[in-house]
This record gives C-alpha cells, structure tokens and sequence, in this order.
C-alpha cells in the first residue's frame, strides 16, 4: 500500500472504531476467557458492553468471565453493525457472516506462524483502536533476531542463512539498546520472540532474557522463542527460560534432519524438568521465496504495490532502531543480498507513521524485495522442509 495521506491514513477505519461500544465474543470457552485476558492487560476491558454469545442452552443466563452469556437468537435481535462487533475463534459463525454485515474479527491462540497471518482482533482491530482511543502504540508481533549463526544449513532458508559469509552472535549491549530503543515508541507488544539463526547458540541470550523479563515484562503478553529441536540448552539458559515466563517453540524437524531425531527427546526432557512450557510445531513444508529465480524489474509500480499486497502486510523486521517493511528483505541484506531496502527509524518518527508503516503502508507502496521475491500470496511456492546443504 502507498502512502497518500501520511500520519493519516488510518483516519477513516479509526473513527469507525471509536463509535464500537459492544463487544460480543462467541463462544463462552477457554479462547473466550483469553480474549478477557488481552482486553484487561491493556485496561480497555472496561471501554466495551461485553457479552458471551454461546450456542449451548446450558451457558444461557449464566456469566463467564463476569460477563452474561446469551444465546445465538439474542444475539442476532441486539446486535448493531454501527456500534458492535464480533469476535470468535472458529468457523461456527462462517454462515452468520454470509448472511448478515457483521464486524467480525477472527482471534488465535497457539500457534506463532497463525499470530501474524489470522489474529484479526489483534492486528486489524485493538491496534488501530488503541492509537485512535488511548493514543498507545500497540504492535501485534514483533521479531528479534539474536544471532545469524545456526549449526543446520537449510536449503531455502527463510534468513539465507547459506549465503551468510560471516555468521554471527548480537551482544547483549546490541539488545539493550534496540530494546530500550523499541519501548521509548511502542507501548505494547502482544507477541514478541527471539529467532536466528537459532538463539539457542547465543551465550548471551541469557541474559537478553532476564533483562527483557525485568524491565519490560509488563508491556509484553506473550513470549517465546524458536528453535530447531537439534540443540540441548545449557542450565543457565534454562534458569532464564524459567525466570522470564519464555515459552519455547520448537519446529519439529525430525523427518528429514537426524540430529533433531537424537536430541528432541534430551531436549524435550530438559525443558519438563525445569517447568518450562513448550510447544511442537510439526512444519509439512517450508516457503520458496525464489530469490535467485525471480525477476520483477520488468513490472510497473502498480504491479509492484499490488505484487506486495497479495503478500503479507504484517511481515515486518526491527533491527537497530528500525522496522523494516517485510523481514526477509531485510534477511537478504544481512547475509549481503540486497542493499537498497525499505525502513524507517523509530526516534524520527511518530507512532502514528510507525503504526501505519506496520499495517503495510511505505512511500512507494512496495519494497526492493519485491522484485526478487514470489512472496507469500497467491504465487506462493511451497518448498522441502530441513533439506540440508553443505557448507
């Protein structure tokens, strides 16, 4: 998308939000109770009416959460388009929507790569309503890369790892200052995690852990980090895995590397002993972004914008002070790629701008990665997961 009313942009959809003054969550369930959690953590559980729309009779009547439940049939003769919308987590409602101009927004709980791509209350509706109501910048998911080193080398590696020529850890002291750089602009951040190369190898991601954990952990709802289920974690890191409420994502890559094979099970182990949550993500396939075998320079600017819009809006990388519009642009600069790539420095900007800029917005309207990248659209490619290459 391209900037045409910078600052401003936005303006039309957050007036619209301002006028939403019942919030209706279906299904009185466990995701019902989350969506609770994230309102009260950041104090606007108040600024809403809101009611439980569950379709077992039982629940009728009762309260969840401190909140009335009513049925489906209430639901449908109380609710306004103008001033109510509706959340849920499953595709119950699929036919209401085709029937009826509902406001919905869908929300997600467990898994990282469903954050950024389905999580619509997060990222479509309390971002923009936090800035336009509170004047709070709240970013949906954020990723901070530790270290470019990795003891795999996977063909179609999403950082290119491969074409890295000089691997390498971030310090501490570069955390520190991107992080404190970070919530001097940002308020919130609903998902926040650490990846790599795989931070597991950092020496020093201890202690980013533990600073992150004791300064900032009020502004952050959700923590985790990621590896490759082939490394056994050190007993320090796993004291501050343990400290900082890190929760630790595993892709699962045993079916094509053997490592992951002999250690998961180490690793897993570890990780019960010390009470750390996790989870196993199995990974069927793998995105080839086919930087090598794809030209896009031959494209007008309204096929570049439109090429980035059928990607992935929310895709967006921060690394010294900057957010960068799409994270594997700035992947192929790190490992010596692309040079020219599209960002924007967090201390001379306003939060507005860097909101907008996060939902997609840049001043040309797409990126230099663009004319190299099939991206995550419709020209999406699917690619092997784990194939090993020699160094």
């Amino acid at each position: 998308m391209k900037w045409t009313n910078r600052g401003h942009q936005l303006d039309d959809i957050g007036k619209k939000y301002l006028k939403i003054e019942h919030l209706y969550i279906w299904g009185a369930g466990h995701n019902g109770a989350k969506i609770i959690e994230d309102l009260r953590w950041l104090g606007v559980d108040r600024d809403f009416d809101i009611k439980f729309v569950d379709s077992s009779e039982d629940k009728w009547g009762c309260s969840h959460c401190g909140f009335a439940v009513i049925s489906p049939e209430n639901f449908s003769t109380v609710y306004d388009s103008e001033n109510s919308i509706l959340v849920a987590s499953n595709s119950e409602i699929d036919h209401m929507l085709k029937d009826n101009h509902l406001l919905y927004f869908r929300y997600i709980t467990d898994s990282h790569n469903e954050y950024f791509l389905n999580d619509f209350f997060i990222k479509d509706f309390l971002c923009i309503y936090m800035m336009y109501k509170h004047n709070k910048f709240l970013v949906h998911f954020m990723d901070w890369i530790s270290t470019t080193v990795c003891n795999l080398n996977c063909e179609n590696c999403l950082n290119f790892t491969p074409y890295i020529k000089k691997q390498q850890h971030f310090s501490f002291n570069d955390f520190k200052s991107d992080i404190d750089t970070l919530f001097k602009k940002v308020d919130y951040i609903y998902s926040f995690h650490f990846s790599g190369g795989d931070c597991f190898l950092n020496k020093q991601f201890p202690d980013m852990l533990l600073y992150l954990s004791e300064k900032y952990s009020q502004r952050i709802h959700d923590l985790f980090c990621i590896t490759n289920g082939t490394i056994v974690p050190a007993v320090d890191l796993l004291t501050s895995l343990k400290r900082s409420g890190c929760r630790v994502h595993i892709d699962d890559y045993r079916e094509t590397v053997p490592l992951a094979t002999i250690n998961m099970p180490i690793l897993l182990d570890k990780l019960c002993e010390h009470s750390i949550s996790y989870i196993v993500t199995p990974v069927d396939e793998w995105v080839n972004l086919c930087f090598f075998d794809t030209s896009n320079v031959h494209l007008t600017e309204t096929h570049l914008i439109k090429w980035k819009d059928d990607c992935n809006t929310s895709l967006c990388g921060y690394q010294s002070g900057k957010f960068y519009s799409c994270c594997y642009e700035l992947f192929a600069r790190n490992a010596g790629l692309l040079s020219d790539i599209d960002c924007l420095d967090l201390v001379e900007n306003s939060k507005m701008e860097l909101l907008e800029y996060r939902r997609g917005y840049t001043n040309t309207g797409y990126v230099n990665m663009c004319k190299h990248c099939r991206g995550l659209g419709k020209n999406y490619m699917p690619a092997k997961v784990g194939v090993q290459v020699k160094k």
